[in-house]
């Protein structure tokens, strides 16, 4: 049986498959098992605990742990990490490529271009989560909420599809949300929009527009307050921003994932609701009474719901 020691040890990190064949002399039926049910699906692995892989392979969670003594790993958190780290700076789909000898190669190819995607955009939520300013998070979705506030959402390139979808959220809620747009107004008249007390909440990836950093400005100029969700703090927006939520982008693919972003914004509009909280259903229900043409028949279930006398608990305060 090898010894004992960590994955952040001096000792090179192998591969998980290259440490199960080394130690197949010394692994159990249940190891077996264990390790057949982590190659099958090695993101599954990297993001499940002990208790979920040793259910998935019929195992107790003491098998889990030793089997991931006998690889070398201090235990399974150490292992899981190995499988996060592999994934997240190699972008690894799977712990080896497809071999020549697959049915079809092409699908092949195809299962391992989404479990990619699926791996990168898992641990930028997770990163996203580990570095959230719970501060700037609640006192962004506190300026949303206030009354009378009016938040202009700006985005560009790719900040822009982030941007139309937050704009679409806060209107739900009933916000005084506008995107901004100075193709229709021109530069100027869009800035001029801007006022005393306004929020702007810019969304700004890479490659940078130099519009946002104007629009940011400019909104500092007027005494606006400013909420900037960007990737990191190298973005060149940071020091015009009053408060900054990182939107982090794990790994490395061809295109960029805005997922995170996508997150943090409904995340965001989660938290406006509760702080506008019946205000919210007394907004959602008088759009629907004031629409009934757009219900199609009664196919709208919201629609529904909220013409019935009952109140609806999915539109209720949320409880402590």
């Amino acid at each position: 049986m090898q010894s004992t020691t960590s994955a952040h040890d001096a000792k090179p990190w192998r591969g998980l498959s290259r440490r199960i064949r080394e130690a197949e002399s010394d692994l159990s039926a249940n190891d077996r098992v264990i390790g057949e049910v982590i190659l099958r699906d090695p993101f599954v692995a990297a993001f499940s605990t002990a208790d979920q892989l040793a259910r998935a392979a019929g195992v107790s969670k003491a098998a889990v742990v030793r089997f991931s003594v006998r690889l070398g790993y201090a235990g399974f958190g150490d292992l899981r990490q190995d499988l996060r780290r592999t994934w997240q700076e190699r972008g690894d789909t799977r712990l080896e490529p497809p071999q020549a000898g697959d049915a079809d190669p092409r699908l092949a190819r195809t299962r391992i271009t989404v479990a990619a995607r699926l791996a990168h955009d898992s641990a930028s939520l997770v990163s996203l989560v580990e570095q959230l300013d719970l501060d700037a998070f609640t006192e962004s979705a506190a300026l949303l909420a206030r009354p009378g506030c009016v938040a202009h959402i700006v985005g560009e390139r790719r900040g822009y599809a982030v941007a139309a979808h937050a704009y679409r959220l806060l209107k739900w809620l009933g916000c005084d949300a506008r995107l901004f747009q100075p193709e229709q107004l021109g530069l100027r008249h869009a800035l001029a929009e801007i006022g005393p007390g306004h929020v702007v909440l810019a969304l700004a990836f890479r490659r940078y527009a130099h519009l946002t950093g104007v629009v940011l400005e400019h909104a500092r100029q007027r005494r606006a307050r400013t909420i900037l969700l960007t990737e990191n703090l190298g973005s060149p927006f940071v020091s015009l921003a009053e408060h900054v939520l990182l939107c982090p982008s794990s790994g490395s693919l061809p295109l960029d994932s805005s997922l995170s972003a996508i997150f943090c914004v409904e995340a965001l509009a989660d938290l406006v609701s509760q702080n506008l909280a019946d205000k919210v259903e007394a907004h959602v229900r008088r759009v629907h009474e004031t629409t009934p043409a757009a219900d199609f028949a009664d196919i709208d279930r919201t629609a529904q719901i909220l013409r019935s006398p009952v109140r609806s608990s999915r539109l209720a305060r949320p409880q402590n």
